[in-house]
This record gives structure tokens, sequence and C-alpha cells, in this order.
């Protein structure tokens, strides 16, 4: 009698734990649809008219130190507009949100689907934003197959 009790209140347990998680799960897709995606953007429009302040304006400390306009101007633009052109617009799809932490920090990881001009396939947006009110962006990352060749 005690052991089946203890196996209802571990399946109990287990449900519970595993709806908390998907809740979290849907609150995240919900907050990165109403706050993170008006963001990626936004940024992805900047890129677009090499505007930086307007590409760098919503990026977190991590983001900002490793993505300056150096680096905008000298390496994203060139090579990234280069081989995929410039985004069109209206085009970006959220694919998948995920909760990731990387050395006790939490983020919300939110993958996309996009397109550019001269990108016959997708363009992968992946962003991680911060786990807070102001999700900023600490991690940017696009992957196609032009990008991919390109980098071979």
């Amino acid at each position: 009698m005690i052991r089946r009790k203890g196996m209802v209140l571990l399946l109990v347990l287990f449900l519970l734990t595993g709806f908390a998680a998907g809740c979290s799960s849907s609150e995240n897709k919900e907050k990165v649809e109403s706050t993170g995606t008006p963001k990626v953007e936004a940024m992805l429009l900047a890129f677009n008219n090499e505007d930086y302040s307007g590409f760098a304006k919503d990026f977190g400390p991590m983001m900002t130190q490793a993505m300056t306009q150096e680096v905008f101007e000298d390496q994203i633009l060139p090579v990234i507009g280069g081989l995929i052109g410039k985004y069109e617009e209206g085009t970006l799809t959220l694919a998948k949100v995920t909760e990731e932490s990387n050395e006790g920090v939490d983020y919300i990881s939110a993958i996309y689907r996009s397109s550019f001009t001269e990108e016959e396939g997708d363009v992968t947006v992946t962003i991680w934003f911060t786990n807070d009110d102001e999700m900023k962006i600490e991690t940017f990352v696009m992957n196609s197959p032009k990008l991919v060749q390109g980098n071979g």
C-alpha cells in the first residue's frame, strides 16, 4: 500500500514538474514574441541600413563589448551582407524558444527563420536574450547555406 502511494506521488510530482516546465516555456514564447521579436526585426532592419546605433541599441553588455562599430563595419556588413544580401522585412518567424544557462546566468534562446535577398534558403537567426524584463540581446548568430559555404 505504501509502495503504491509512493508511486502515485512520484507520478503526480512528475506530471506537475512537466506541466510547470510547459508553462514556463509558453510564458517565454509569449515574452519573446511580444518583446524580443520586435527587437530582432529592428536590429535586422538597421543591418540593412548599415546603422550601427540602431543595430546595437538592444545589446546587453557582453554583446556591446564584442560587437563594436568597427567589427560591424569591417566584418559583419561586408561578410554577411556580401554573402546573403539584405534582410527581407517581415520574414522573421519564431521557430523555437528554450531556456539556456551559461556560467550561472539564465538566458532565453530564440531561433528564427528569415529571408535575405541573396540567399535562396532560410537564414536561421539565433538570439540569446537576458532572462529579465529588459530582454537585452547577448548572443547573435546567423546561419544559412551560403554562410556555411563562405566559412568552409
